[in-house]
């Protein structure tokens, strides 16, 4: 497919590719375990991973939950306008102002992982994967329980 920066491999199906491996390396997982969790072949997750191929958005929602990481995650930064001072928020100024005091490149990276982290929590998934001990924790009836089975049901079609 060809696009403005060119046919694939070109910078942008590179750069994304690299993302794709960092993922599933970080997830300890090999291309062919990769490829099975989203229904393609071990070459296929190569192609990707080298960026030779440009794939269907639809694939994205597949490579996000087998990877654990946000959609977001797999569009390179570099290729969208970088944030201007103007635009960012008070609580954003506060967050920049404290990370700068942070004497220890060490500990900066750590203070990343942990706000990726955070951004990364959903406590829909929380609650949908502790259900069974919260319900025995603050004693929820049955129904709410079933109603709970039923939504885990659904969002596992996927």
């Amino acid at each position: 497919m060809i696009n403005e920066m060119g046919p694939a491999p070109n910078k942008f199906t590179t750069a994304m590719g690299d993302l794709i491996r960092q993922a599933r390396e970080e997830a300890g997982l090999s291309q062919e375990e990769l490829g099975k969790s989203i229904g393609r072949k071990r070459l296929s997750v190569s192609d990707m991973e080298n960026g030779k191929v440009e794939f269907s958005a639809l694939l994205l929602p597949y490579l996000s939950t087998a990877l654990k990481k946000p959609i977001s995650y797999f569009f390179p930064r570099r290729f969208f306008p970088n944030t201007t001072e103007e635009s960012l928020t008070s609580l954003e100024h506060e967050a920049i102002e404290y990370f700068r005091e942070i004497w220890d490149d060490n500990l900066r990276k750590l203070g990343i992982q942990q706000l990726k982290t955070l951004s990364e929590f959903d406590p829909k998934d929380f609650f949908a994967d502790n259900y069974g001990r919260l319900c025995l924790t603050f004693e929820v009836d049955e129904e709410t329980i079933k109603r709970i089975e039923a939504h885990n049901k659904r969002r596992n079609k996927f």
